[in-house]
């Protein structure tokens, strides 16, 4: 593992107590990238400020409605482009295949590497990317 990928994730875990563990994101710092690996398999993936709640609405939701519960709860470092990095690496990895979190983890490493100012060359080469490989599948 790379010293930038140490650096990506400050936590991995059970979502007990999320809120006491990670603190709200100050609007300076930008917010977190959170990815849920549900006891089912399937991962979600959340751009927000606020992990605590967040994590503490999607329980209560559970509670109410049913359906799996997260098992495994990975919150990134605060990012000034955490919105950002979340729809691109949804745009990359996909959401119509059930993927494993670790590609998930492993393409937000590789955004967070990136410098602030060249997100925007990235998401121009993940869309020519994108193109390529749908011309390639038809």
């Amino acid at each position: 593992m790379s010293p930038k990928e140490d650096k990506t994730w400050i936590y991995d875990g059970p979502p007990d107590n999320i809120g006491l563990l990670i603190p709200d994101a100050d609007p300076a710092d930008g917010g977190y990238v959170l990815l849920t690996e549900l006891d089912n398999g399937v991962v979600r993936m959340f751009a927000t400020r606020f992990p605590g709640r967040c994590v503490a609405s999607w329980m209560a939701q559970i509670r109410r409605f049913g359906g799996a519960k997260p098992g495994r709860v990975l919150v990134s470092t605060p990012h000034l482009l955490y919105e950002r990095i979340k729809r691109m690496v949804v745009e990359d990895v996909g959401v119509a295949d059930a993927q494993s979190i670790e590609q998930y983890k492993r393409k937000t490493n590789e955004l967070f590497a990136i410098e602030p100012l060249n997100v925007k060359g990235a998401s121009q080469r993940l869309a020519t990317q994108a193109v390529e490989l749908h011309a390639a599948s038809v």
